[in-house]
């Protein structure tokens, strides 16, 4: 004689329907948990920025022409409003080099403050005169190994000079810096991190990596 539940029912069938209820919900739950991931994941499009400003928090000031860059570090906060994970940033703006025959631009990747690996976008000849009009300037960052604030932020930072950010600090510090910046616009889109990006990405999550 088959085992029966208080409610009239064989056993097996009320396990049975336990059971399906029970996948019923682990897939509801991932469904939504996948949903939510990816309106996370998709906030791609124009970003807003915070003020050029030196590494003390001072703002660079500004004139008819833009801004004015004087020391070799230039920082700015950018605004993702959502997480790293399979982002490139791609920052345009017009710049003037004026006196600086090298020029760049990087995100910090962890929580050291001069973690950055800077992109040139503006390297000058030898022996040619530097352009005097107005240059446009594109950068590729990919963000998914790269630090994250609590506001969903990441800092950014412009570097007036060759070599590492340690090697500009410690050389241009105390030198002349002059070059100008006008029209600087940030968006996000859609990438395909490597497995060493997505790696980084899950070890930050995991020991809470945050901005010092």
């Amino acid at each position: 004689m088959p085992i029966r539940c208080c409610v009239g029912l064989p056993l097996a069938k009320v396990m049975a329907s336990f059971f399906r209820t029970g996948l019923i919900a682990v897939g509801g739950a991932l469904v939504l948990g996948g949903l939510y991931l990816s309106a996370e994941i998709a906030q791609f499009g124009p970003k807003t920025h915070g003020q050029l400003e030196n590494i003390d928090g001072i703002p660079f000031s500004s004139d008819a022409a833009g801004t004015i860059v004087t020391e070799p570090l230039a920082h700015t906060d950018i605004y993702l409003q959502g997480p790293v994970l399979m982002k490139d940033l791609v920052v345009q703006f017009e710049f003037k080099p004026e006196q600086e025959a090298v020029l760049g631009f990087g995100i910090r990747e962890n929580d050291f403050w001069l973690s950055y690996a800077p992109q040139i976008f503006y390297q000058a000849d030898k022996g040619v005169l530097a352009p005097t009009g107005w240059q446009r300037a594109s950068v590729r960052v990919p963000l998914t190994d790269t630090l994250s604030d609590s506001d969903a932020s990441v800092d950014a930072m412009f570097f007036a000079g060759p070599g590492s950010p340690e090697t500009i600090l410690a050389t241009r510090l105390h030198t002349q810096t002059l070059w100008h910046i006008r029209n600087l616009d940030v968006h996000t889109e859609f990438t395909l991190p490597s497995r060493t990006q997505l790696k980084d990405y899950l070890k930050s999550l995991l020991y809470r990596e945050r901005p010092l």
